[in-house]
């Protein structure tokens, strides 16, 4: 079942601008329905996210971020310039 609401151009506006938002955050196609129950269920606190404004992570970057947290114990010693003289070519 489908009802019409009566918004401003204004309202209107907005709306198009959070769906083209919302697209590119869910990289899926959304409707005008989709956006009102995203609006309803963030305003009663039933969305869960990582972070506001900010969309999930994926495994492998999750894991990136946990390898730069903590790094491999290198140290100054490792990162020296390789003398290549010893490489005929």
């Amino acid at each position: 079942m489908y009802t019409t609401i009566k918004i401003r151009k204004e309202t209107a506006r907005r709306l198009a601008k959070l769906v083209g938002k919302l697209t590119s955050e869910r990289e899926r196609k959304v409707s005008y329905d989709d956006l009102i129950n995203h609006l309803i269920d963030v305003a009663t606190g039933e969305e869960v996210s990582p972070k506001k404004g900010q969309k999930e992570l994926s495994y492998a970057t999750r894991k990136l971020l946990e390898m730069m947290e903590h790094p491999v114990g290198a140290g100054p010693e490792d990162f020296r310039e390789y003398d290549y003289s010893d490489i005929e070519g």
